[in-house]
Parts: structure tokens; sequence; C-alpha cells
């Protein structure tokens, strides 16, 4: 509603009342109770503008506010999810240290049963294979129970050790060797060893030859120079890839 109409409305009103009251009533005192309706209706109007104004103000603030908050929140998720993935980091890496030092346990338990056992072998290798291995062999420690070598460099010297000889014993080789032969005198031979289980050896004369097999105290050789032919054709077989594959008989003993 119009503020001036209203106030013309119920000026009016009380101006009728006046004069109705007592025509005595002089008009300016008439006309003072105007005005200081008047007045009265002007400050209720400002008040009123001001509320409105001061209403706009406020739900501007409160949604600022409501915005804020809203930020906030997102913040507060944010840390916690970020502490929470922490977490989950922390505890996958605490799981992971102790799988690892389960895990370093076991080996180091390995390599103190293997170690000994492998020096123990060495005898029962062939020769060749025993002499290509002998700086690995100088890296087993003495004492593997008490030992400053780290795990992971004894571990790397057995699997050089064993892919060597599980190499070897998957092959037929020829070496030239230096052996005791029959006559108890000390001759070259070469002798064509297959795999770890048996290796039959032969003068370059032909006049001594024989076969040996592994034990645990080392190597027992046997002399049959009547096997030097068959071994000869070994021997030239191994040395020539290119000769057709064929049976040959030659004595092995088997053990348990």
């Amino acid at each position: 509603m119009d503020i001036h109409k209203h106030i013309y409305i119920n000026s009016f009103a009380i101006l009728s009342l006046a004069i109705s009251a007592s025509g005595s009533v002089a008009l300016e005192s008439t006309r003072t109770v105007v005005k200081e309706w008047v007045a009265t209706e002007k400050a209720c109007s400002s008040e009123a503008i001001l509320w409105q104004e001061t209403q706009i103000l406020l739900n501007d603030l409160t949604q600022v506010t409501h915005a804020e908050i809203a930020t906030l929140n997102q913040s507060l998720e944010k840390i916690e999810a970020t502490t929470t993935r922490a977490e989950a980091v922390r505890i996958e890496l605490v799981t992971e240290q102790q799988t690892l030092q389960t895990a370093r346990q076991q080996i180091s338990k390995f390599l103190i049963a293997i170690e000994p056992k492998l020096t123990d072998l060495r005898p029962a290798l062939p020769g060749p294979l025993s002499t290509k291995l002998t700086s690995l062999f100088q890296r087993i420690p003495n004492d593997s129970s008490n030992t400053t070598l780290g795990i992971a460099e004894r571990m790397q010297t057995i699997v050089g050790i064993l892919n060597t000889i599980n190499k070897f014993d998957r092959a037929i080789t020829v070496h030239e060797e230096i052996r005791t032969l029959g006559d108890g005198s000390q001759g070259e031979v070469e002798s064509v060893y297959v795999g770890l289980g048996v290796a039959y050896y032969r003068t370059r004369s032909g006049d001594d030859a024989g076969y040996g097999q592994p034990h645990i105290s080392g190597w027992q050789w046997n002399s049959q120079p009547e096997l030097s032919t068959a071994i000869a054709e070994v021997i030239a077989i191994a040395n020539n890839s290119t000769q057709e594959a064929r049976f040959i008989a030659l004595p092995v003993e088997l053990q348990n």
C-alpha cells in the first residue's frame, strides 16, 4: 500500500473523530495531532523499510554462511579420505614388512640347511664341474649360523651353484683331464660325462679306457681297455653334432 495514501486515510479518520467529538476543539490542536500521527507513520514506514533491507542482508549472509559450511564439509571429507588412504597405505606397508621379515627368516633357515649340504656334496661332483664352481664354493660361509654375509649374496651363490649343476646334469660334455690310469701312471685322457651319473674316459692312444661313477668321497674309476673303441665313438658323436646319433653299449652301475 502507498505510504502517503495510508497516512492520508488515517489522518482523515482522526480529524473526523476530533471534529465530531467536540466542535470546540481548536484547529491548531487537531493539526498538532495530525502532525504527530504522520510522524509516527513515517517512523513505522522507515522501520519497515529498514527491516526489509536488514532481512535481505541477513538472507544473503545466511546463504554465504551455508556455502562456507558446505565448502568446509567438503574439505573435511577430503581430509578424512586422505587420512583413511594414508592409514590404509601404512597398514599395507606394515603387512608387507611383516611378510618380508617372514620370508627372510625362511630363506635364512633354508641357507643354514643347504650350504653345508652343498659343501659336503662337492666331492661327488664331476671334476670339471667342481673346478668350474670353485669361486662360488669359496663364497659359502664356513659357519652358516654365524656369518656377516648378507642373505641376498648367499642366496645368489646357492642359486648359481644349483643352476650350474642342473645345466651340467642335462647335457653330455667332453673334457680333457689328467687321471690315474689302469697301470698306476698319470696320463691325459678325454672324458665324456653323461650328466652327473656316469662318465667314460679314453687315452688318446687308446691303450687305456674305462668308466667312473660318483661316490660321496669322490669319483671311482674302473679301467676297462676293451671299451676304448666304443668310448671313442661316443666322444666323436659328442664333439660333432652333425653325426647321426646311434646306440652304443657301455657299462654302468646302478646305485641306490
